[in-house]
C-alpha cells in the first residue's frame, strides 16, 4: 500500500490543532518492551500513538491529558469502525479528499466533548490530522525550508541504499559537514543527535521517524514504527479501547510511561516508579522544540 500523499500544509482557516503533537515521536519497541504486557500502567496521552501499542500489548492502561489529545485519542480509536484503508486517509494518509466525509461517518460515535472539539478542527482534518500538531508542522517548515541545504545534496541518496554499509558512509559524510553541524542553530541540537543515532543504528527504510522527517509521510506502513496502523492490527484495535481508562489527571501507578513532555532529559522516554533509566531508540523530540 503507497502512504504518500499530497504535501502536508497548514490548516488555512484557523484554528490550527491546539496539541503538541498528532504522533508520538519515540521507539514505541522500547515502550512495549519496558511497560507493556499485562497489569495495569499509566500514560501521558501526547500523540496516542504509546497508548495504543501499550494496549495493543495486552496492558490495562489509565490514560490521561489535555482536551485536545483526549480527542485524538478518541479518534483513533472510533475511527477502526471504518474499513483500514478509510482509517488511514481519515488520519491524514492515502489521498485526500474524503477526510471530512470519513470524520462525519465515525461522528455519531464520539463523545459530545470529541464532536465539539473536531468540529471546530474539520479544515484540519481535511488536510490531514498527522502532519498539523504543532511538532510536525515545525518539521515541516524544517523540511522545506532548512534540510536541502543541510543535506546537501545527500538525501536521494540517502533514500536509495540498500544496506548499512552504504548508509554509514553517508552518515560519516554528514558529520563531517559543517551545513549539517549548523542545523543545530535552526533546530534543538537533539534532532540532529537522534537523526545521527537513527542512521548508524538500522536502515531508514524501518525507521518511520527518519522518513516522516525527511519526506513527510511514509513510504509503506512497513517499517512505520506504529502498531495502530498496521493492517494486521486493525481487527485487535476495534477491540482495544476495552483496555484504556481516560482521565483528565495523572493516577499514582507503580509502572508509567511519562513520554516526553514530562521529562527534561532528551533519552528519558519511560521508566517504572522510582527507578527512572534511560533509553535508546529514535527520538526527534528530544528536551525540547524545534526553534520557530
Amino acid at each position: 500500500m503507497n502512504l504518500r500523499h499530497f504535501r502536508p500544509r497548514a490548516a488555512n482557516r484557523k484554528p490550527e490543532l491546539d496539541l503538541l503533537q498528532s504522533q508520538c515521536w519515540e521507539d514505541e519497541s522500547l515502550v512495549v518492551e519496558h511497560l507493556g504486557g499485562p497489569g495495569r500502567v499509566g500514560a501521558v496521552i501526547e500523540g496516542a500513538d504509546s497508548v495504543l501499542a501499550l494496549a495493543l500489548s495486552g496492558a490495562e492502561v489509565v490514560a490521561w491529558g489535555s482536551v485536545g489529545e483526549r480527542a485524538l485519542l478518541e479518534l483513533k480509536l472510533v475511527g477502526t469502525l471504518l474499513r483500514h484503508p478509510e482509517y488511514l486517509q481519515l488520519l491524514g494518509l492515502l489521498e485526500p479528499g474524503r477526510r471530512v466525509t470519513l470524520y462525519h461517518q465515525v461522528r455519531p460515535h464520539l463523545s459530545t466533548a470529541t464532536r465539539q472539539y473536531w468540529d471546530l478542527h474539520e479544515a484540519t482534518v481535511r488536510v490531514g490530522i498527522l502532519s498539523q500538531g504543532g511538532f510536525e508542522r515545525r518539521l515541516t517548515r524544517l523540511r522545506e525550508r532548512v534540510l536541502p541545504l543541510a543535506m546537501g545534496g545527500r538525501l536521494e541518496r540517502l533514500l536509495s541504499v540498500q544496506t548499512m554499509a552504504e548508509q554509514v558512509v553517508i552518515l560519516k559524510e554528514l558529520q563531517g559537514s559543517r551545513r549539517w553541524r549548523a542545523l543545530d542553530r535552526l533546530a534543538d541540537p537533539a534532532l540532529r543527535a537522534g537523526v545521527e543515532r537513527g542512521l548508524a543504528q538500522g536502515l531508514i527504510h524501518d525507521c518511520g521517524p527518519l522518513l516522516w522527517l525527511f519526506l513527510g509521510y511514509f513510504p509503506s506502513l512497513e517499517g512505520c514504527g506504529r502498531r495502530y496502523l498496521l493492517a494486521e492490527n486493525f481487527e485487535a484495535m476495534r477491540a482495544v479501547h476495552e483496555r484504556i481508562q481516560v482521565e483528565e489527571t495523572p493516577q499514582d501507578l507503580p509502572r508509567v510511561h511519562a513520554g516526553h513532555g514530562a521529562s527534561e532529559g532528551a533519552e528519558v522516554l519511560s521508566w517504572r516508579r522510582g527507578g527512572g533509566r534511560e533509553l535508546g531508540g529514535v527520538s526527534l523530540r528530544g528536551a525540547g522544540f524545534l526553534k520557530d
